[in-house]
């Protein structure tokens, strides 16, 4: 097991081992983990969330972490060389343009002024903590990235979403299998400090303003669900490293039903009502 405090993020991104993100590409198939594993960019996405998790825990860092890409077109000659001039100079920051930061700052902001998560980013703990174990299960190297631990035992992890309000994190929490990565990080801790944490929170601020924010504690149930999903992830991703096989879907035709409300609402008689 190693834990890192200082190690960059892109260093911890390119490690061969696989972490929540990992399993949700391989939850849709081994095929996609694979693809995405060796063909990963940095996206815009990447470099928003970046900006996000800065702007939220180290704010004092933000103006010295990005850099603001000028407001000027790409017709011209000229400015295709300005451009490419810019990017060579560039190259190894995040660059961003106005409304991006101002984005990230603004949802950073309301994270560490909202009552729900004020105490989160203010309480003492340790920021972008890297975890790196051996499973020993499955001989599977995983890793973790912790946004924050604070010196309670408690994670924290921070999402951005289009919608924080309670019931429509619900779904997307469950959607984005958000219950796997409780099970990773937990392992993680574990593997990290020898004990369990003392809880697990999401702190979401949404994209759009006003910035809604909410903080949502894990619970039992979640908790469970993640570790069965995770074990059998992981079971899948060492198979398929033993074997040197990343397969895709089913290769067998397969029946196509109706979900569950489809089938309620033809039964009652009223689905062309």
């Amino acid at each position: 097991m190693k834990i890192y405090y200082d190690m960059p993020a892109e260093e911890y991104h390119a490690t061969d081992a696989i972490s929540s993100s990992g399993l949700k590409a391989l939850k849709r198939s081994p095929a996609h983990y694979w693809y995405e594993k060796n063909n990963r960019k940095d996206t815009e996405a990447f470099k928003f969330g970046r900006a996000f998790h800065v702007a939220a825990l180290e704010p004092e860092l933000f103006e010295s972490s990005f850099v603001l890409a000028p407001d000027i077109p790409k017709r011209k000659k000229v400015d295709k060389e300005f451009w490419a001039d810019f990017n060579t100079a560039n190259k190894d920051n995040i660059v961003l343009n106005g409304k991006e930061l101002r984005q990230a700052q603004r949802m950073g902001k309301a994270l560490r002024e909202s009552r729900a998560t004020k105490y989160l980013f203010d309480a003492a703990g340790k920021c972008e903590v890297s975890v790196f174990w051996e499973d020993e299960k499955t001989g599977a190297k995983c890793r973790c990235r912790f946004d924050k631990i604070l010196d309670n035992g408690i994670i924290v992890d921070l999402k951005t979403t289009t919608n924080a309000h309670p019931e429509a994190f619900m779904r997307d929490a469950f959607k984005f299998s958000y219950y796997t990565q409780t099970a990773i990080y937990t392992e993680g801790y574990k593997q990290a400090f020898g004990e369990e944490p003392q809880g697990f929170i999401f702190a979401a601020a949404e994209k759009d303003e006003p910035h809604g924010v909410s903080a949502f504690l894990a619970d039992d149930d979640f908790l469970e669900l993640g570790k069965k999903d995770f074990r059998e992830c992981l079971q899948i991703y060492a198979d398929c490293k033993k074997t040197g096989i990343w397969g895709g879907y089913s290769e067998e035709i397969l029946p196509l039903g109706l979900p569950a409300w489809a089938l309620k609402r033809l039964n009652n008689g009223g689905y062309y009502e």
